[in-house]
């Protein structure tokens, strides 16, 4: 059984990332999705790793366009139809800076929070079409 703080932090990730996927459209912006997602986050007195988020999903696995967890609304890079990015942002309890370690014989890295305290994260791939988006990680 985990804490109500962890449970609640654990909720607020999820539901910054949903919000953030229902704001998009074709053509509009990541820094949309980014402002969308951050509010929620902001709202719950938690903060979003600025750095680290979603990302392009295509011949290079972490691709453009780089999605943040925070933004201006009509900012950022422009979103296109059939644009495959996943949006997945970091949720901080505390501080929003982190430390970076390297996995050895590898390309991936993995975090910590600088201050120690408890992060979240959930992910969805998306598919943007020339009508809306589709979330291709759900059943």
């Amino acid at each position: 059984k985990v804490s109500s703080k962890a449970a609640d932090l654990v909720d607020a990730a999820y539901k910054a990332m949903m919000i953030g996927i229902e704001t998009i459209t074709p053509h509009g912006f990541t820094g949309d999705i980014g402002f969308e997602t951050n509010k929620i986050v902001t709202r719950k007195g938690y903060t979003t790793i600025k750095e680290i988020g979603g990302h392009g999903i295509g011949r290079v696995f972490h691709g453009d366009p780089f999605v943040p967890a925070f933004g201006k609304r009509g900012k950022g890079e422009k979103i296109t139809p059939w644009t495959c990015f996943t949006v997945e942002p970091m949720v901080n309890e505390g501080t929003d800076e982190f430390i970076e370690f390297d996995i050895p014989n590898s390309d991936i890295k993995y975090y910590k929070t600088a201050d120690m305290k408890l992060s979240a994260q959930f992910e969805h791939t998306v598919l943007i079409t020339d009508t809306g988006y589709e979330i291709l990680t759900i059943e």
